[in-house]
């Protein structure tokens, strides 16, 4: 029998899975700190549920779908928000909700860098609370994990109302299509999205509406509330604009002063947001956003007929593993390399372990270095018995080849700064 690969998923090794495990450490500790607490939802669901309460066509297109022996339709699972949704439904909680859930969620799309069918999502959400000041404080939490995890961000706001608001400003009718090909512009830029645009609405409209951005583009979130302001009549492009105002306040309320940009034409694909909306990118290096979310109040509100309120966020667990993947290995991880030393060795790893990851290769030298350069260690610590009488053991950094004859105290200094 063949063994084969199937397209769109990822298996992950020792170093790989230790990096992942360490990213989701740290995401679970800042939610816990912000007051979210965990659940766990099913893989499996039904395909009429599934879909009854959403708008997102693209999405719904790539639903695995399947049936089992009583011949019901099932569906794996495509996102946990829906699955947030249903679970409120079918219990009686405490709000506001806060929770958070970590899980495969599975979409049968078309297979890049970046995007696979089988993947993992990290997501936090309130229920139940109105006020801005929860978008604003997921602000908080998302900048306190990726100085955690040391990445710096930036994000990029915008709110639906708003963007309806200004459809309705511009007289366009079919603002959904609009807006879904507003949400290209980063990916594929101005020209094609005109284009796009031209088989959708009047070229006049085309040119009103990049004036607005163009315009804009270089104005700081005061400016551009205060421009909108002036030269939109729409009581929901208003009403949108109020809620940015909040947001920002509240923002600042949290310590959040710069780094956060009001971008109008920012869309978000997904179709139940229906307020404020975000994604953050990193500052250097990735192109694509690292988190995203917003509002979803008329969502949960159809799940749980009644009016509520419902906001959230999605932390992009395989995307911040490859950005992490490329950076350098950190200082923190030496291997020891015994020469006749096996014991001696041990008891200095346990020393060391204190203050690194460490771990031991009781080979000959060469096939030690070999193995150190395998797995990218940085450091090695080779300890034989002439260093041992002199009381000293012989750093080795590995990428520049250069070796230091120290004590275990002077290591201890060495790799930590300290």
């Amino acid at each position: 029998m063949e063994i084969k690969k199937l397209k769109g998923i990822r298996e992950y090794g020792f170093e790989e899975q230790l990096l992942r495990e360490k990213i989701l450490e740290v995401l679970k500790d800042k939610f816990k700190k912000y007051g979210y607490l965990p659940i766990e939802t099913s893989i499996l669901d039904f395909y009429d549920i599934a879909i009854k309460k959403y708008g997102g066509e693209e999405i719904i297109k790539e639903i695995y779908r399947l049936r089992d022996r009583g011949n019901r339709e099932l569906c794996l699972r495509y996102e946990l928000t829906f699955k947030l949704a249903k679970f409120l439904a079918l219990n009686q909680v405490s709000f506001p909700f806060k929770r958070y859930e970590i899980g495969k969620v599975f979409r049968d799309g078309p297979v890049k860098k970046g995007r696979l069918r089988e993947f993992t999502q990290c997501d936090v959400d309130v229920v139940g609370i109105k006020d801005l000041w929860v978008d604003a404080e997921l602000m908080a939490l998302t900048f306190d994990i990726f100085k955690e995890l040391g990445l710096d961000i930036i994000v990029k706001v915008n709110n639906r109302k708003f963007l309806f608001g200004l459809m309705e400003d511009l007289g366009i009718d079919n603002a959904i299509e609009v807006i879904l090909s507003l949400d290209k512009l980063d990916k594929y830029g101005e020209d094609y999205v005109k284009k796009e645009l031209e088989t959708k609405i009047e070229k006049e409209k085309i040119e009103r509406l990049f004036y607005f951005f163009d315009k804009t583009k270089n104005f700081s979130n005061e400016k551009k509330l205060e421009f909108f302001k002036k030269n939109l009549k729409s009581k929901e492009a208003l009403e949108g604009l109020k809620e940015i105002e909040e947001f920002f306040y509240f923002c600042v309320a949290f310590g959040l002063k710069k780094d956060i940009y009001f971008i109008p034409n920012l869309a978000r694909g997904l179709a139940y947001y229906d307020g404020m909306i975000w994604e953050v990118y990193l500052k250097k290096g990735l192109k694509s956003s690292v988190a995203a979310g917003g509002r979803w109040n008329s969502m949960i509100s159809k799940f749980l007929n009644r009016q509520s309120y419902a906001t959230g966020m999605s932390f992009g667990l395989d995307t911040i593993f490859e950005v992490l993947k490329e950076k350098k290995k950190e200082k923190n991880i030496v291997l020891i390399i015994p020469i006749e030393t096996l014991e001696e060795s041990i008891k200095i790893a346990q020393t060391l372990r204190k203050f690194f990851n460490v771990d031991i290769c009781n080979k000959p030298l060469r096939k030690a270095l070999d193995y150190a350069n395998k797995k990218q260690i940085p450091f090695c610590l080779i300890i034989g018995k002439k260093e041992l009488e002199k009381g000293k053991i012989r750093l080795k950094f590995m990428e520049s080849g250069k070796e230091e004859l120290l004590d275990v105290d002077e290591v201890i200094k060495k790799l930590t700064g300290k």
